[in-house]
């Protein structure tokens, strides 16, 4: 360094990010703005508003406290638990006019095939199909899914000339803009502003489903898969869960809201039903009324367990089973004290197939009873 040279000290305040260099690349020059304001547009710069000049209002429910309309929800669960299954039971309900005048729906999907999934149980769930559209992005000569933030505010105008009650991402992660850092809490609320915005604007309910990270230690909240934006930045996050003690049944509840209560969980059936046109029954939820058990201490037990081999598993509950009918909450326990698996697992590796293979059957124990299961050859009970 010559002595007529300066070392200037290094910046005080962190480079800016990826989405942050982004959002500066369009900004117009000062002669623009000038040019803009000379032809009487209003140019980009501070706006006040007179809050004397806004009226104040209550929020308004679809269904309160689980989906507020105008708002982003996200709902947050392990795979094959229902959430798709949710978003259509208040698609068909929305639909049918359950909460007001029938409206439209509009579902954005992306693992979901429209003719072998999302129409089969839409029909099931009893929705009025010309109330329902699906919404991809033309791009480049081929049918693309939406991107997040990037289409998002001519999705806005379309939104608000068909004017839906409900927009259904699913998976909210996988429409995320590949240029969007999916971990960093800071990129996804970035993102996820204009959705934010959309919903405000026109008044539509956003729900967008994601996945459980494999950390369950400290709650719902904190597992969303990515970054905790996903369930910090919507004014309702929903998570859902299967019951330890049933197994078609899920509890959905409200895990964080700052417009209502939050630690209400309501009890859904997974039922399966017959569709006209289709050999392959169908399933759909039915509610049950309000939840007993939260969605913390399901995956907290979930998350307990560990993996062990299916056939012990299976061999430890025929062997219980040889002796009489037992609950599941029995078979959970001994299976977790002699092998170390968990309830989840006991269900998939070894109750779910022997009762498809047809070797057990389960029967419910009157209204308020337990499950009870026992060998199929035995007989007594309707298979359920």
């Amino acid at each position: 360094m010559t002595d007529d040279e300066i070392e200037f000290p290094g910046p005080k305040t962190p480079p800016l990010t990826e989405v942050e260099r982004r959002l500066l690349v369009d900004e117009p020059e000062f002669e623009e703005v000038a040019e803009a304001s000379r032809n009487g547009a209003r140019p980009d710069g501070p706006v006040f508003t007179d809050l004397r000049e806004i009226t104040a209002r209550d929020v308004e429910w679809i269904d309160k406290p689980f989906l507020p309309a105008g708002e982003l929800v996200t709902n947050n669960a392990d795979g094959d638990t229902g959430k798709g299954l949710l978003a259509v039971h208040y698609a068909a309900r929305i639909t049918r006019g359950e909460f007001g005048e029938p409206r439209m729906v509009v579902f954005a999907v992306l693992e979901d095939a429209l003719e072998t999934v999302l129409k089969p149980r839409l029909l099931a769930a009893g929705a009025d199909l010309a109330l329902i559209r699906s919404v991809g992005w033309q791009r480049q000569g081929y049918k693309d899914a939406i991107r997040i933030p990037d289409d998002i505010p001519r999705l806005q105008q379309s939104i608000a000339e068909w004017n839906p009650l409900l927009l259904v991402i699913d998976p909210l992660l996988s429409h995320l803009s590949a240029r969007t850092n999916s971990y960093s809490d800071h990129e996804v609320k970035v993102a996820l502003r204009p959705l934010v915005a959309l919903a405000q604007d026109t008044g539509c309910a956003v729900l967008g489903n994601g996945n459980i990270g494999k950390d369950t230690s400290r709650g719902a909240r904190k597992a969303a898969q990515a970054s905790n934006a996903f369930t910090n930045t919507p004014r309702v996050a929903l998570a859902m869960a299967p019951d330890d003690d049933d197994p078609d049944l899920r509890i959905v509840e409200v895990i964080k809201s700052n417009i209502g209560p939050k630690g209400i969980g309501r009890n859904y059936r997974v039922q399966v039903v017959p569709v006209d046109g289709l050999t392959e029954t169908q399933p759909l939820l039915v509610p049950e009324g309000a939840a007993s058990k939260s969605v913390d201490e399901l995956i907290a037990a979930v998350g307990r367990g560990k993996r062990v081999p299916a056939e012990l598993v299976k061999a430890v509950v025929l062997r219980e089973l040889a002796t009489g009918e037992k609950p599941r909450k029995h078979l959970d326990q001994v299976a977790l004290t002699e092998t170390g698996a968990n309830a989840d697992s006991v269900y998939k590796s070894a109750l779910a197939p022997l009762k498809l293979a047809g070797t057990i059957a389960v029967r419910k124990d009157g209204a308020v009873g337990p499950w009870l299961w026992r060998l199929a050859e035995i007989g007594g009970f309707e298979v359920g």
